[in-house]
């Protein structure tokens, strides 16, 4: 308890002490951002964060390591921002004797019995409060902007809203005439105009136009006038057609005079092109005009053309070939014996030499060279003829024999156990398998690995792969009675054995009274 108090009187003094540092070295759990409690001036309440006992609206703010703090206001008391700090301390603003300490700008706000802190002072205009920091406010007088400013105080544009003239309100930049003046609204709030001259209307075919419109017909069918600032009229005075020969043309029209090529220009004049006029032509009864199309020379491929001075040309190409007193037209093939000839452009036969075959005799038969080839006669080859006249023909063979028996190519048979084939060559090739193996008993054929029953009645045999029949060698039951089976309204003893009435297979009755037959199969034979 002792140490207590000390430590608390310690703290006590530290606080009070006018030259308290609110600067980075004072702790943060010292500082109070909205400003602390104190019982009266200079006496600050302090607590402990184990034990605090701060006033309603206050909370403690003790040391990391439980040491005493001040007790700080809990809510923001200033109505506008937060209360003047330093490194975000807000201290008291009430000293003593009550007088306050605020900065410019910042009242006091709060007692000496609780806490004081220096808060923003509001600014008011009209009827309502601004903030410094605040964007502009409307002055009220539709152009003029205020500000709030650090102490309270309302500072605001003077800037004129609009000029007067003439008891008429323009506003800034507006533009307007008076009279022949050009006038505008400056932004100093003065008029200022320019003088300008007057125009005078201007009278032109009984109508009347005012300097600026837009340009209106001379009546002349092309030109136009305008009307000047002193009243007066200027048109254009173009020629609107060029007269040639008592005729009118428009500007730009073109039309013919004779072999001429005429045109009226933009002066007023014709100018005219002197072109030589053409003189008719003449030909196979028919008259032609120069510039034509081409026409017929007559011989039934060439033609010919009108020309300016009234002569006529015609092309010379050779219209067909004669060879050997034969007629071919330009471009046709013909053949004259072993030879391929052609009929030229230049109306010339041209020929290639070429190798004439020889006839190729075969079987009593002739054939020619470069014909589809033929029987050989064998059955399966095919010969050509040659040129020299020769006869070439395959050797395949057409069969193979084997065994004294003829097989076709690619024919498939059997040789006991192989698998045989007759190839292309004429050979015969096998492949060796496995041969089944039969065993008997008991007159009946069995193949390899079939299981029967034994002629005992209870046992069970195998014919193996060597042809043998292995059964097994279980006692089979004795009966004190004789055991009988019926087949085919027959009665045969257990063990007995008889034939099936397939005619070929073998039965056996067992001695649980069940017959048992053979299952090869039977040959039919034709009735």
């Amino acid at each position: 308890m002792f140490y207590y108090k000390i430590t608390v009187t310690i703290v006590l003094v530290a606080l009070n002490a006018e030259a308290r540092s609110y600067g980075p070295t004072t702790p943060d759990y010292q500082k109070c951002r909205y400003g602390r409690y104190q019982a009266d001036l200079g006496n600050e309440e302090l607590c402990n964060p184990w034990r605090p006992m701060c006033a309603k609206g206050y909370n403690c703010q003790g040391g990391p390591a439980d040491q005493p703090g001040p007790c700080c206001k809990a809510v923001n008391p200033c109505k506008v921002g937060e209360p003047y700090s330093r490194d975000g301390d807000a201290p008291n603003c009430l000293k003593n004797y009550g007088l306050s300490t605020c900065p410019k700008g910042y009242t006091c706000i709060g007692t000496k019995e609780t806490s004081s802190v220096c808060c923003k002072v509001p600014c008011k205009y009209g009827s309502k409060t601004y903030s410094y920091g605040e964007p502009q406010f409307p002055k009220g007088d539709g152009c003029n902007v205020c500000t709030c400013l650090k102490d309270g105080t309302v500072s605001c544009t003077n800037n004129p809203c609009y000029c007067k003239n003439k008891n008429v309100k323009y506003e800034i930049g507006q533009k307007f005439d008076d009279g022949c003046k050009r006038c505008v609204c400056t932004k100093t709030g003065e008029v200022t105009c320019t003088d300008q001259y007057c125009p005078v209307p201007c009278q032109y075919g009984g109508k009347t136009y005012t300097y600026g419109e837009p340009q209106f017909p001379k009546g002349d069918g092309c030109n136009i006038c305008t009307c000047l600032k002193d009243g007066t009229v200027t048109c254009t005075n173009n020629p609107c057609y060029c007269k040639y020969k008592n005729v009118k043309y428009n500007i730009g029209q073109k039309f013919g005079d004779g072999c001429k090529k005429c045109v009226c220009t933009k002066t007023g004049e014709v100018t005219c092109t002197d072109q030589y006029c053409p003189v008719p032509c003449t030909y196979g009864g028919k008259t032609y005009t120069y510039g034509e199309p081409q026409f017929p020379k007559g011989d039934g491929c060439n033609v010919c053309t009108c020309l300016k001075d009234g002569t006529v040309t015609c092309t010379n190409n050779p219209c067909y070939c004669k060879y050997k007193n034969v007629k071919y037209n330009i471009g046709q093939k013909l053949d004259d014996g072993c030879k391929k000839c052609v009929c030229t452009k230049t109306g010339e036969v041209t020929c290639t030499d070429q190798y004439c075959p020889v006839p190729c005799t075969y079987g009593g038969k002739t054939y020619t060279y470069g014909e589809p080839q033929f029987p050989k006669g064998d059955g399966c080859n095919v010969c050509t003829c040659l040129k020299d006249g020769t006869v070439s023909c395959t050797n395949n063979p057409c069969y193979c024999k084997y065994k004294n028996v003829k097989y076709n190519i690619g024919q498939k048979f059997d040789d006991g156990c192989k698998k045989c084939v007759c190839t292309k060559t004429g050979e015969v090739t096998c492949t060796d398998q496995y041969c089944p193996v039969y065993c008997h008993y008991n007159g009946q054929k069995y193949s390899s690995g079939e299981t029967f029953p034994a002629t005992d009645g209870c046992n069970q045999c195998t014919c193996q792969q060597t042809g043998q029949v292995t059964c097994g060698n279980k006692a089979c039951n004795t009966y004190p009675t004789k055991v009988y089976c019926m087949y085919n309204y027959i009665r045969y003893s257990a063990g007995e054995t008889f034939p099936s009435t397939d005619g070929c297979n073998q039965c056996t009755c067992l001695a649980n009274r069940k017959v048992s037959c053979g299952n090869k199969t039977c040959q039919s034979y034709p009735g």
